[in-house]
């Protein structure tokens, strides 16, 4: 039996000046089956939204990710998690 998955897309934090930043789900459930998807809905350019860990560079003073976790084929069975991704220009 599937259940929920675990979605956990790690802490928040603040970058200092505009630089590469893991967006770190490995938290989250893994094995065969599970489905990682990143979303921002900013300019925030992911390198690869399908990875359960993957490299962006947030764009603006104040980025939220999503990081939504789901098995392959089943309906209903995902769940989210978001992560803040703050730069400090001081």
């Amino acid at each position: 039996v599937i259940g929920i998955p675990v979605a956990d897309a790690g802490s928040d934090r603040v970058l200092d000046g505009k630089q590469d930043a893991v967006l770190d789900g490995t938290g989250s459930t893994q094995g065969a089956g599970w489905m990682y998807l990143w979303s921002t809905p900013g300019n925030s350019a992911i390198a690869d939204p399908t990875l359960i860990s993957t490299v962006t560079t947030p764009e603006g003073l104040e980025n939220v990710f999503t990081l939504t976790v789901s098995y392959d084929g089943l309906p209903g069975c995902e769940n989210s998690d978001e992560v803040v991704i703050k730069i400090n220009y001081t």
